[in-house]
């Protein structure tokens, strides 16, 4: 699998929600956006962003690259 760039539409440096999350330091958060990340779980992240980097990372544990153990 090949290492790439990949620059997520409407997403934030940390992959979330850029609508909901566009703030630098979690500290800066209002409390609604700390509670709003809470309930929202994995829902938080861009849509597709925690798949494609399951993907990665299972094909680099494929390839011999890493491994979880």
């Amino acid at each position: 699998m090949l290492n790439r760039i990949v620059i997520w539409p409407d997403a934030t440096h940390g992959l979330l929600k850029a609508n909901a999350y566009n703030s630098q330091l979690i500290e800066d958060w209002p409390l609604s956006a700390k509670l709003r990340f809470v309930l929202e779980g994995r829902y938080a992240y861009a849509s597709g962003a925690l798949d494609a980097i399951m993907d990665w990372m299972e094909g680099r544990c494929q390839d011999g690259k890493a491994s979880w153990r």
